[in-house]
């Protein structure tokens, strides 16, 4: 399958929208790959994309770690 760099942009812009009822403060670059199910390589190449158009921004997010603490990290998310 062949997906077009607007495709992926697209893609990548609808996975970044906040669901009704469950407020978002961003998506990590894991969470963005796992949506997109692309590599790391084409994940970053997208969101600089995003970033350099003045689409989306680098924010820290909340995220809960396995040993139950909440801290933030690097994360993403759509301009409003």
């Amino acid at each position: 399958m062949n997906t077009t760099a607007n495709e992926l942009l697209d893609a990548c812009r609808a996975a970044m929208t906040p669901k009704p009822g469950k407020p978002e403060d961003g998506i990590t670059l894991q969470e963005l790959r796992d949506q997109l199910g692309v590599g790391y390589v084409q994940a970053r190449r997208v969101l600089r994309e995003l970033i350099a158009q003045g689409t989306a921004e680098p924010v820290k997010v909340s995220r809960m770690r396995m040993s139950g603490i909440l801290s933030k990290t690097d994360g993403y998310r759509l301009k409003p």
